[in-house]
């Protein structure tokens, strides 16, 4: 017990960071009322420091019981062969004294708005947060259960989407949005829409968040929208359908578990195909607007606005500004959405015919096939089944950090890059083009090399390469990219400088690589004073004329793979 005791006040000590603080404060915020509130779980250092033996006996006794008790079993074992084995490993199991009676969770009050102003400095940015919470009585895992809880997560995929939308868009006041609904303990349910505030505009962000808020559930959504949602989960379930058989025997355990805590039936991802893929399709946009109506439906309002804060939300007055603010926007006469027009993908002309091949070599010991294509472009394929109908691409090419004209550049380019899309699509254009299938593709900078890193399922692996193509042809610097990779970069740097960890990152690795510039980070200053033109002219060249490396590894033949890659990507550059 003393032994272990240093170990859990140690780990407390740990724990003890600007986010863990803020998320224990929003935990007694949003329950209030509830014994969760009121406990973490690592307890408090007065219980830490007066358990004994005794104590903690009597704890095991009341709740570490058989009745308590899930045993799952994941992996290449036949049942009849592992249950034998369980039963007598664990039929013998006797509990000790009387079990132990669950406690009263409480309950949390469901009208009124209640308001957080939460400093902490050190969190490097302004946390917003507008939340709804109600009192749950745990349902009966029906058929009908389960299609409303689909509802719920169509109509809340939606307002994400909403949200991502209007982060995008040029002087936006909020970034990393999100929309989350579920239950908490199955005797809470909440929905929330969160982001951060940029260049400390928190209140516009959060009159954003309130407008969406407010816009969606009077006006709906658009039958656009619901097309675009649809195909987006629909390609979530087919991508878990097919890659059920590699699944991760942990991580399937785990699910297990937790579902039959939560008392729900344990389906198998084809399962869940076949029972939600017909009521997806058939969703009217009727039932998924009545479903976020119902949703937020409760009059309880939660309102945060946490972290590094600004001088008028002093704790005197913090709470009081803050429902001026919300007051202010509910005045406002809401706007129509207008939603974006359709974008298709690809747009390119397509190459006709296939690039030449110059050489080809098999390395049997490692089951690689080597293909050098007539455009200089080297494609290895590596046949394996440890994932079952996906495909991994890494396209290496250029120098890499090694080629930085100026510090910051790989770190500010990394993120223009993705925050671009591509020439003629926006992230989100290109994010509504490809809705429906699982194609990623992702850029990086590497001491020694430039990557695009991504993956799809087998049977898209031309969607992949096409994606790829534009990537290469058609690299998008846009300067509200630009814009918001730097105020997110700037964010970042203000977490990483309150902490020992991030003063290492900055500092402490550069400093041990003896000041070499191709190892740890640019400060913040360096960062600051770079531009787009300075990022375009740097990447644009190698995009379009470096030599290319492309791996290509997962379960697709090699045949498959240099037909489609010679096609696009086997000309000269």
């Amino acid at each position: 017990m003393d032994r272990e005791r240093g170990v859990i006040l140690a780990e407390k000590r740990s724990r003890d960071s600007a986010a863990s603080r803020v998320s224990k404060r929003q935990m007694q915020f949003d329950f209030a009322g509830s014994l969760v509130a009121e406990r973490d779980p690592i307890g408090t250092e007065a219980v830490l420091n007066a358990a004994d033996s005794r104590l903690l006996r009597g704890y095991y006794d009341r709740w570490y019981r058989p009745e308590n008790m899930i045993v799952v079993v994941v992996g290449d074992i036949a049942p009849e062969m592992v249950k034998p084995l369980l039963t007598a490993a664990f039929a013998p199991l006797q509990g000790v004294g009387t079990v132990g009676e669950c406690p009263d969770f409480g309950r949390v009050r469901e009208a009124g708005t209640d308001i957080l102003v939460h400093a902490e400095p050190e969190l490097g940015y302004t946390g917003l947060a507008l939340t709804t919470v109600f009192n749950n009585v745990p349902q009966a895992d029906t058929l009908n259960w389960e299609i409303e809880q689909l509802r719920r997560f169509v109509a809340t995929h939606l307002l994400a989407g909403r949200l991502k939308q209007l982060e995008q868009r040029p002087q936006s006041p909020l970034a990393q949005s999100g929309a989350h609904a579920g239950f908490f303990l199955q005797r809470y349910g909440y929905a929330t829409l969160t982001g951060r505030a940029v260049d400390g505009k928190w209140q516009d962000g959060l009159q954003l968040l309130q407008a969406t808020l407010q816009q969606a559930l009077s006006d709906g959504f658009t039958e656009g929208e619901l097309t675009r949602g649809k195909r987006e989960i629909a390609a979530l379930l087919e991508k878990a359908a097919q890659t059920s058989t590699t699944r991760d025997s942990r991580e399937l355990a785990e699910e297990i578990i937790r579902k039959l805590n939560d008392e729900e039936v344990v389906l198998s991802p084809a399962q869940e195909q076949a029972l939600y893929g017909p009521e997806l399709a058939k969703m009217q946009l009727a039932e998924v607007n009545d479903a976020l109506r119902q949703l937020w439906s409760v009059p309880r309002r939660l309102v945060e606005v946490v972290g590094a804060l600004p001088q008028e939300l002093a704790a005197d007055q913090g709470e009081a500004r803050v429902r001026t603010v919300l007051s202010a926007q509910e005045q406002h006469p809401l706007k129509p959405w207008v939603e974006e027009k359709v974008f298709s993908f690809p747009y390119l002309p397509m190459p006709g015919d296939q690039g030449r091949v110059l050489e080809q070599t098999d390395h049997p010991e490692i089951g690689v096939k080597s293909t050098l294509l007539e455009g200089g472009v080297r494609l290895n394929v590596k046949t394996t089944d440890f994932q079952a109908n996906q495909v991994l691409v890494s396209v290496q090419f250029g120098q890499g950090k090694e080629s930085e004209p100026n510090p910051g550049m790989s770190l500010l380019g990394q993120a223009v890059i993705a925050e671009s899309g591509i020439g003629q699509l926006s992230s989100e254009q290109l994010q509504q083009a490809m809705a429906g299938s699982t194609v990623e593709l992702g850029f990086k900078v590497g001491a020694e090399s430039f990557s695009l890193v991504g993956g799809a399922l087998s049977r898209e692996f031309e969607q992949l390469v096409q994606l790829l193509y534009h990537r290469l042809h058609d690299p998008a610097f846009r300067t509200d990219a630009f814009t918001r990779s730097r105020e997110g970069l700037q964010r970042m740097y203000g977490q990483l400088v309150n902490t020992v960890e991030g003063v290492q990152q900055i500092q402490g690795e550069r400093l041990l690589a003896g000041s070499c510039a191709e190892y740890g980070m640019a400060t913040w200053e360096e960062v600051a004073g770079l531009d787009v033109e300075q990022i375009r002219s740097w990447l644009a060249p190698v995009f379009a004329q470096a030599p290319l490396e492309i791996n290509v590894v997962g379960d697709i033949d090699a045949e498959t793979a240099l037909r489609q890659v010679s096609r696009y990507l086997g000309h000269e550059r």
